[in-house]
């Protein structure tokens, strides 16, 4: 079945030059390019070579111009993972792991309201956009007072990411041994009505789709067996509808799959029909730990995709992801963000930096993997992950999505020895305080200068933020007073 398309509320500009850019990578390998030129129309980018060679016809004055001279072009990042409302809880059980993390959260979490999901989605997407992310996800898996993942939608659609939203789901609560609180709980039929509502009124399965809607209940020890299998089944019934669940986060994960569930990972998987390329799974940090290579294979075999969250990984200390392993057996890996309550942050370049450390240090060896190989990741291979096909790479019929980032930033600041070096200054030499200076995302700027296009203000952004999060602290607290005494 075909779902609605030409949902974006975005218009397109007139066609577009970039024109003399400094340096380019395109994505597609490791080569680097300067004085090239790229014209994009109507969104998808139609030529690109030598700035000498530009066609006259491209230089008409009614066409939109930009100058990189002075900027590395590369494609959009892309994250597979996210939760944009925990950006109202940061810094919270900052020394839990993630089922005491969950544990302490989750009282805070019941009181979210449309409001305060709208205010957090787009502060959580204005961070990424100015981090160079031109496509994201955003698993939204509680639904308490009224809340709708249209919520996040609409300020997807407002700031102009493309967006891959998903419907996640808590279907199994305490009282049924899993580990959500019973209040956020949903009923199986309603999850799977509103999963279908969304597919309806959103999803776009053709090339160039600004919003693809996935289904994501939302783990094995908070949604049932019997909610994976629908769900999947559901998914199927139309084009490109994706799934995603969080899988193998940690030892403790691990243990609940052995003793409650009773199943190792690619049983678990094959039962519930979670086993064909449209599924991608995040962090699958103890994926070696069910019979590493069996479990690997199983993954490659079937066209799995992992979103690897590296800072969460650490800040709720659930390990190491054994990245170059999945690599190593063409497993797709693609770079997530997680919730801003597990990072603090949401910038998928320092993401990628720390998966680059990471990699290094778990295989002591500084050839583990490279700058390059980590922007692959973040780019195509994330592209990859979320069974796109038009975006990832730079190259003529690929979407417009592109960032330009400043080459006179302290980031790159000696490493003009070669272009090479230019492009690993942007993982190796970013401390976290490189912007990107300019962001096409569907062949239109969101990002020029360093700051958000239009009327959108991130100063303004993050002061609409952080009152809601001071109001859901604030009802939280209320409801703790107000509480009856057992």
């Amino acid at each position: 079945m075909e779902a609605k398309s030409g949902n974006s509320t975005t218009t397109r500009p007139r066609k577009v030059l970039l024109k003399d850019i400094a340096v380019l990578w395109t994505g597609e390998d490791e080569s680097v390019h300067s004085g090239v030129s790229i014209f994009i129309d109507n969104g998808i980018i139609q030529w690109l070579g030598d700035h000498d060679s530009i066609p006259a016809s491209l230089l008409r004055t009614d066409h939109v111009i930009e100058d990189m001279s002075n900027r590395l072009v590369t494609p959009g990042l892309i994250n597979t993972h996210h939760h944009m409302y925990q950006s109202l809880t940061k810094c919270m059980a900052r020394e839990s792991q993630l089922f005491e993390w969950l544990q302490t959260l989750y009282p805070l979490w019941q009181h979210l309201t449309p409001e305060m999901i709208k205010k957090s989605s787009k502060f959580a997407i204005a961070e990424l956009l100015l981090s160079g992310c031109t496509l994201t996800t955003d698993m939204l898996y509680l639904y308490p007072n009224g809340v709708e993942l249209d919520d996040t939608i609409s300020a997807a659609q407002e700031l102009g990411i493309r967006f891959m939203p998903c419907r996640g789901a808590v279907t199994v609560g305490q009282s049924d041994g899993g580990l959500p609180p019973d209040v956020l709980v949903e009923k199986e039929e309603d999850v799977l009505q509103d999963m279908r509502r969304l597919i309806e009124m959103y999803h776009d399965s053709h090339d160039g789709a600004m919003i693809r809607i996935a289904l994501a209940p939302c783990s094995p020890f908070s949604a049932s067996e019997t909610l994976m299998k629908k769900s999947a089944a559901l998914a199927r019934e139309y084009q490109n509808v994706m799934l995603h669940t969080h899988l193998a986060e940690n030892s403790s994960d691990m243990q609940f799959m052995k003793t409650s569930v009773q199943k190792s990972l690619t049983e678990y998987l094959d039962d519930c029909g979670w086993n064909q390329k449209d599924c991608w799974f995040a962090h699958c940090v103890k994926l070696d730990e069910d019979k590493s290579d069996e479990a690997m294979k199983y993954f490659a075999e079937r066209g799995l995709g992992v979103a690897h969250c590296p800072v969460s990984n650490c800040r709720l200390a659930s390990g190491i992801a054994p990245v170059c392993d999945m690599l190593d057996k063409k497993v797709k890996v693609g770079m997530g963000v997680d919730g801003s309550a597990s990072n603090d942050s949401g910038n998928l370049l320092s993401e990628a930096r720390m998966a680059l450390m990471l990699a290094r240090v778990k295989a002591e060896k500084a050839n583990a993997l490279s700058a390059v190989e980590v922007l692959k990741m973040a780019t195509s291979g994330g592209a990859a992950v979320l069974g796109r096909t038009d975006v990832g790479v730079i190259r003529a019929g690929m979407c417009g999505d592109l960032v330009g980032w400043r080459l006179d930033a302290p980031s790159f600041a000696g490493a003009f020895h070669s272009n090479a070096a230019v492009l690993s200054a942007l993982v190796l030499g970013n401390g976290g305080d490189l912007r990107a200076d300019y962001v096409m995302v569907d062949g239109k700027a969101v990002v020029r200068d360093g700051m958000l296009v239009g009327k959108h203000n991130m100063r303004e952004i993050t002061r609409a933020h952080n009152h809601a999060a001071l109001m859901l602290a604030k009802s939280a607290r209320e409801a703790s007073v107000n509480k009856p005494r057992e």
